[in-house]
């Protein structure tokens, strides 16, 4: 739980969130996409992938390896996917206009 804690912290503390604010419409705009044509929306999530910076790439790839590791003790840790992502979605992918609520609709999304 505390290093959970200790790397949302300093996920939160970096100047930009892992995922760039300005790829925050582009992402969301994704699980539309993904929901209406899986096929269309894994090309179109390849294609941002490959517009994130290298450094934050590399953190969320080891983020993400990290992540998968710790769903796989879920039964232990009651961390799932689901679970996971509430925790860890909004530090990785924020949208730097202050709008909490407009954040909280798309997690829903």
């Amino acid at each position: 739980h505390t290093i959970g804690s200790l790397l949302k912290l300093y996920l939160r503390s970096l100047p930009d969130s892992v995922i760039p604010s300005s790829l925050y419409e582009p992402f969301v705009a994704i699980i539309l996409t993904y929901d209406i044509n899986e096929t269309e929306g894994l090309n179109e999530l390849r294609f941002l992938i490959n517009k994130i910076p290298t450094a934050s790439y590399n953190t969320l790839r080891r983020l993400c390896t990290f992540l998968y590791k710790v769903q796989t003790f879920s039964d232990y840790n009651k961390m799932d996917l689901n679970n996971l992502a509430i925790v860890f979605s909004p530090t990785i992918l924020k949208n730097n206009s202050g709008d909490l609520q407009l954040e909280m609709s798309d997690m829903k999304t």
